[in-house]
């Protein structure tokens, strides 16, 4: 079967091309065009109108395009990260260009270059690219008015379509099947030919394309201990990310509190030691679902002493309305799918499946923590900010914020020491024991001798007298 490719070059004085027709025999040059730009000043729309010069001389229906653009509208960095799998390297990749680019990394077009380094197999050299998406936006929309956009697909009869729908579906399956039924959906749902038809999937029970959805087990989730949480918060890159994961575990908020809360919700309490979160529908909308004006959690310990360190760094100038938590260009809030990759993240750098743990893994390792604690089970429930069941929650006193306070306080959050620690810690104070014992004997037989010389003083004197 053969096929066309034109390969199209766009530079700042010129664009170029060359289409080339393949076969299963060969692949040969059919035609090739050269068009100047004189003078790009002149003309905003030079590349426009260089390419339609350009489509004038070879017509790019019916080809598989590839296009290029100047580097100058690129950013390139030589990483290396410590994975093999493509699928890894790109959901690090954002957080590992943020704080080496002059953009904000949603507002870029990100892609990298494995150098396949043989001498090294633990981790991955790699050239990353980015390239801001309003660099790139004109040259698409050039393209698109030019006729050279992915339309492919709409131009195949709908069976050739549905089986390279299908060949882009099967593959999901089993890795995830909720995945690949929703995908198999959506397309059936938008996709249309240019005849108008639909994808003819045979998706009934018994159907080729029938899909058995096999839900995820609660067995499959692990919901950390105090130990295994401490592991992941400590695998934080950066103070922002730390403070971030200790929020989460130590006051059991949703995700989505995070991306609401602002600075001035903690500013007067940062000198102290146990800080005080009203949680309200408008941190938290799952609230208002469920009928419940606000509950209060706290912050102490390593949370509170991270959240001041990273408030003093960060929010030096900030208003009291900007965002606690915020994107590393200072101005937006952080969102929910950040927050879930720096859980990822940590979650596999300490060594435990990042499949198995996610955002709300962690509210539940606070439960967890909660429930072990000697206290109310209506105290309980409302450090979670659930409803109460039964008449309960009617002569439940949710306003007294000191009486959840002290059961909040019986909660341990902080870090076990390990038993080496404890035995040095004990070996420690025994030595200090000890010294006190001897210093205090010493003490008492200075104190004796000092007796003894004045004595001794007072009778000579009275001799000389």
């Amino acid at each position: 079967m053969s096929r066309k490719v034109l390969g199209i070059d766009i530079r700042n004085d010129s664009v170029s091309a060359v289409l080339v027709k393949t076969s299963l025999r060969e692949s040969r040059i059919d035609t090739h065009a050269y068009i100047p730009i004189p003078d790009p000043k002149e003309n905003p729309d030079h590349i426009k109108t260089a390419l339609e010069a350009l489509t004038g001389q070879i017509d790019p229906a019916g080809c598989d395009c590839v296009v290029s653009i100047s580097a100058d509208h690129f950013s390139y960095r030589i990483l290396k990260v410590p994975f093999k799998e493509a699928k890894k390297i790109r959901m690090v990749l954002p957080f590992e260009l943020e704080p080496t680019v002059p953009f904000a990394v949603d507002d870029l077009v990100i892609d990298f270059i494995d150098l396949q380094s043989e001498q090294r197999k633990e981790q991955t050299d790699l050239i990353a690219v980015a390239v801001p998406k309003s660099e790139l936006a004109p040259y698409l929309e050039t393209l698109a008015a030019m006729k050279i956009d992915p339309e492919e697909w709409r131009n195949l009869d709908k069976f050739k379509a549905r089986d390279l729908a299908w060949r882009f579906i099967e593959p999901k399956i089993a890795e995830h099947s909720t995945v690949a039924k929703n995908t198999l959906v959506a397309l059936k749902s938008w996709y249309r030919n240019k005849d108008s038809e639909q994808l003819p999937f045979d998706s009934g029970r018994g159907g080729k394309h029938y899909l058995h959805v096999r839900l995820k087990k609660a067995s499959t989730e692990h919901i950390p201990n105090k130990k295994e949480m401490f592991q992941i918060i400590d695998m934080a890159s950066s103070l922002r990310d730390k403070a971030i994961l200790l929020f989460l575990f130590q006051s059991g908020v949703s995700v989505n509190v995070l991306q609401h809360i602002t600075y001035s919700q903690v500013k007067e309490q940062l000198d102290q030691a146990l800080l005080t979160l009203k949680i309200t529908g408008d941190l938290d909308n799952k609230l208002r679902g469920r009928d419940i004006p606000f509950y209060y959690t706290f912050l102490n310990g390593e949370a509170t002493e991270t959240l001041r360190e990273y408030c003093r760094k960060i929010h030096k100038k900030s208003e009291s309305e900007a965002p606690l938590f915020m994107k590393r260009n200072g101005k937006q809030p952080v969102v929910n799918q950040w927050i879930w990759r720096i859980v990822k993240m940590c979650v596999e750098r300490a060594g435990f499946n990042p499949k198995t743990i996610t955002t709300h893994t962690i509210r539940k390792a606070f439960r967890k923590i909660v429930r072990q604690t000697d206290i109310d089970d209506d105290d309980k429930e409302q450090l979670m900010g659930h409803v109460i069941s039964g008449s309960r929650q009617a002569y439940y006193d949710s306003k007294d914020v000191e009486l959840i306070k002290k059961a909040y306080q019986k909660c341990n959050f902080q870090r076990e020491i390990p038993e080496s620690e404890v035995t040095k810690l004990r070996k420690q104070l025994e030595d200090e024991q000890t010294k006190r014992m001897v210093n205090e004997v010493r003490m008492d037989k200075l104190e004796k001798e000092l007796e003894t010389t004045r004595a001794l003083l007072t009778k000579m004197l009275e001799k000389k007298e």
